[in-house]
């Protein structure tokens, strides 16, 4: 079976902290990394304004309950690069998977896409897990290692169920229950791994990822 879509676009908002998604480019999809200087997340933003209705788009990157971020260095700063009237613009008669933090949120404020995927809070880097202890008094007792390790379970089970959407065997509408069931695959897997130290807490971020995922029709 071949895919529904006119075309599938990937934008990686790539910097030194979503280098981990890189595996998606090797996905049958035209992908763009969107690099942290003007020239070139100029080149995404034409490109992404060209799009055509009934098409897949994939945002992998940062972001926020208002917005999707710009990559970022320390000497060129993140920032909010598509908001809701933007999005609004952009995803209108498209499927959208936004890989972004808290765009479960955004997504409230989008009405144009056909349908749409979102996630909470993704706790990607040690830095965000002590942001998140300072906010909310909660420390979770995991390190770098362990975040990485997060990242590349739920990573790989967005790119498995992605495989199947691409290829025509399932539907955009079946990509909640397969990012679910490839990353109960990586729970049940991480929590067998008894020379794990931080194995509970790993699987608790995993547990956390696939329920606080959002899926929207219009």
């Amino acid at each position: 079976m071949l895919s529904k879509y006119h075309a599938i676009h990937c934008i990686h908002a790539l910097d030194a902290t979503t280098a981990f998604l890189g595996g998606f480019k090797n996905l049958d999809v035209t992908y763009l990394a969107m690099e942290p200087d003007e020239e070139s997340i100029e080149a995404c933003i034409a490109h992404l304004k060209n799009i055509v209705s009934g098409s897949l788009i994939v945002f992998l990157g940062h972001g926020s309950s208002t917005g999707l971020y710009s990559p970022s260095t320390d000497f060129f700063p993140r920032r909010t690069i598509i908001n809701d009237t933007v999005a609004n613009k952009f995803f209108k008669g498209n499927d959208i998977l936004l890989l972004s933090c808290k765009s479960a949120e955004f997504s409230k404020q989008l009405h144009t896409y056909n349908q749409v995927i979102g996630f909470g809070n993704i706790l990607s880097s040690y830095h965000e897990v002590v942001g998140e202890a300072e906010h909310s008094g909660r420390f979770r007792d995991v390190d770098d290692t362990d975040i990485e390790y997060f990242n590349h379970c739920y990573a790989t089970a967005i790119i498995h169920s992605l495989q199947l959407t691409i290829s025509g065997r399932k539907k955009f509408e079946d990509l909640p229950r397969l990012i679910a069931y490839f990353v109960n695959k990586e729970i049940n897997s991480v929590l067998r791994q008894k020379e794990k130290r931080n194995r509970i807490e790993v699987a608790r971020l995993l547990f956390e990822f696939r329920n606080e995922m959002v899926y929207k029709r219009n």
